[in-house]
């Protein structure tokens, strides 16, 4: 009840009348000059407690565009592990089709990083350990001990170089999380900082699959962030059109594995009579630009060296167009752009070449184009040949 209701009135007295509106007015006057109650920093409300709660679990730092870039300066830069397809402290995966040689490539970077030595697959591509040893064990659940060995050979393996297998043709029992935590102690348990894991479908029932997937990387993901491992996880692919070029979703799965990696890597055939050939490509990567991309491939042979070791040997590095159609390099079409590159490199133009040809400046033009693209080292080729071979070569195609 507010101070007006209280006051008494006395309808019977005009000086109490008078009295009482006398008091009215003080009142009203003294009321119009309290400011209204508000919250007070410390108000006990259910609103402020429920800011301080949201506030103490806040997941966001934020700082201003100046201080971020002074604290990555500060940050020490990101060292290659096997050159620019792997770096320390990032999750890979790494995928093919059956067949292509994925579990090898894998065995070769494993055994590098344990010697902490470069991977040298021959032909100048030699990919950079940055690190030195790594401790590193490897996870088969791929090959039986027979297949596993008569890979290996006479090779010399490093002391710090552990593999664990289970029972082939067998999963492990658990969920996802419980399956992380049993690769994270035996892991552990020999001091391992590079887990490869061969490979994500033959480890657990469906754990390449939806949450399960993401039930499974994203604990790998936290331990590659915080606590200092590097995962390379090798994954196989359903049944893909290898005459197309690979891309992120040429990886089967759940979408959440490519998003999860810090850097895909993936392994396809060369259109070629030789079933060995594969090449190898950057799909994804953090830490810096792709090297081996869709136009510098990198092309292998899978051989057995003097030592008994199979393993991925560089041919070439070129287009992946290049990989896919090498083998249709008789095709009449190529004759053709062959021909049109002689004309313009022999003319020195392509008005010159039109008018010695009869051939039109623009189909001369798109033809030359073409043959640059496809096939940039037979191009270059040309361009170093003397007059008297690119003449010998146009009559050898005209006959």
């Amino acid at each position: 009840m507010d101070s007006i209701s209280k006051m008494p009135l006395n309808s019977n007295s005009s000086g109490s009348i008078k009295n009482n509106i006398k008091n009215l007015k003080a009142i009203h006057e003294k009321n119009s000059n309290v400011t209204p109650k508000t919250s007070i920093p410390n108000d006990p409300s259910p609103l402020a407690s429920n800011i301080k709660s949201i506030n103490n679990k806040q997941p966001f730092k934020t700082k201003s565009f100046k201080q971020f870039i002074e604290a990555c300066k500060a940050e020490p830069k990101p060292k290659k592990l096997m050159g620019d397809l792997i770096y320390e402290n990032e999750q890979i995966v790494m995928f093919s089709p059956t067949g292509l040689g994925k579990t090898i490539l894998a065995m070769q970077i494993a055994i590098a990083s344990a010697k902490g030595i470069d991977l040298d697959l021959g032909n100048d591509v030699i990919l950079k350990n940055e690190i030195g040893k790594v401790t590193t064990v490897y996870f088969d659940f791929e090959l039986s001990n027979a297949q596993l060995y008569s890979r290996i050979g006479n090779k010399s393996i490093p002391e710090n170089l552990f593999i664990s297998k289970v029972d082939r043709g067998k999963y492990l029992k658990g969920n996802p999380q419980e399956i992380f935590d049993l690769i994270k102690i035996e892991a552990q348990n020999v001091n391992a900082k590079f887990i490869i894991i061969d490979n994500m479908s033959k480890i657990g029932y469906d754990l390449e699959k939806g949450q399960n997937a993401i039930n499974f990387m994203e604990p790998l993901f936290n331990i590659v962030r915080h606590e200092g491992y590097t995962v390379l996880i090798v994954a196989h692919t359903p049944k893909i059109d290898r005459t197309l070029p690979l891309t992120t979703d040429s990886l089967g799965g759940s979408s959440k594995i490519a998003q999860l990696a810090d850097a895909i890597i993936g392994i396809n055939s060369v259109n070629s009579k030789d079933e060995n050939k594969v090449y190898i490509k950057q799909l994804k990567t953090r830490n810096d630009a792709i090297i081996y991309g869709k136009n510098n491939v990198i092309c292998t042979t899978i051989l057995k060296d003097a030592e008994g070791f199979v393993k991925h040997c560089c041919y070439n590095l070129c287009s992946e167009y290049k990989a896919l159609n090498e083998y249709k390099i008789k095709e009449p079409n190529y004759e053709n752009k062959l021909l049109a590159a002689c004309y313009y490199i022999f003319y020195g133009s392509y008005g010159k070449a039109n008018d010695a040809t009869g051939i039109s400046e623009s189909t001369i033009k798109q033809r030359v184009r073409y043959f640059k693209r496809d096939y940039p080292d037979e191009y270059k080729k040309l361009e170093k040949e003397s007059q008297k071979e690119i003449q010998n070569q146009i009559i050898a195609l005209k006959q």
